[in-house]
């Protein structure tokens, strides 16, 4: 009882911290009239909310996000991730940094410093045709084509798209996956 009291005068305790928590996730009405609570529902459905705002949150963070351009074209849903558990480590490395624009290709390496430069003029330094980003190192730059053909099935570079590739980034094929870790792994270590 002292400590809703001193809750309810504004000092900082353990229960104005769990008032905070149901005020936060719109479930205020709960700390003014808590005989309305379904001991064995409540529990389920706050857990959801606040699994709800989390993967709002998410998502809006990743569409405000400028570098994730490539990742939200394919990452359609917070959830754990295939490759995670199948890829060798270095592979599964390699895999996630290019997902998460965490690489070297021009597309980045022009977001920074002194060599900054406006999106459209990060041009491949090998082709120096289109931008160098995840689609093009993967699937088109010419550099790579020679791996290309050994680790990627030829649907997906003989006729290049953006649904393509997509397609390949969310795969679940335990074979596809781990040449294509191995193909960007190779890449990474020829530039």
């Amino acid at each position: 009882q002292s400590l809703l009291n001193g809750c309810n005068r504004g000092v900082r305790n353990w229960a104005s911290y769990v008032k905070n928590l149901l005020d936060s996730y719109g479930f205020s009405y709960i700390w003014s009239n808590p005989t309305s609570v379904h001991v064995n529902s409540f529990p389920v459905e706050f857990k959801q909310r606040v699994l709800d705002v989390f993967k709002q949150t998410w998502y809006n963070d990743l569409c405000l996000n400028n570098s994730l351009c490539t990742y939200r074209t394919f990452k359609e849903s917070f959830q754990y991730e295939y490759y995670l558990d199948i890829l060798p480590k270095m592979y599964r490395i390699a895999l996630t940094r290019l997902r998460l624009s965490s690489h070297p290709l021009r597309i980045e390496t022009g977001r920074y410093g002194n060599n900054r430069i406006d999106r459209y003029l990060r041009c491949c330094t090998i082709c120096n045709i289109d931008i160098e980003d995840e689609y093009h190192f993967i699937l088109v730059c010419e550099k790579y084509t020679e791996l290309r053909h050994s680790y990627i099935k030829p649907y997906y570079y003989m006729r290049p798209s953006v649904h393509k590739f997509n397609e390949l980034m969310q795969i679940q094929n335990n074979k596809v996956l781990k040449n294509l870790g191995t193909y960007i792994y190779e890449d990474f270590q020829l530039r």
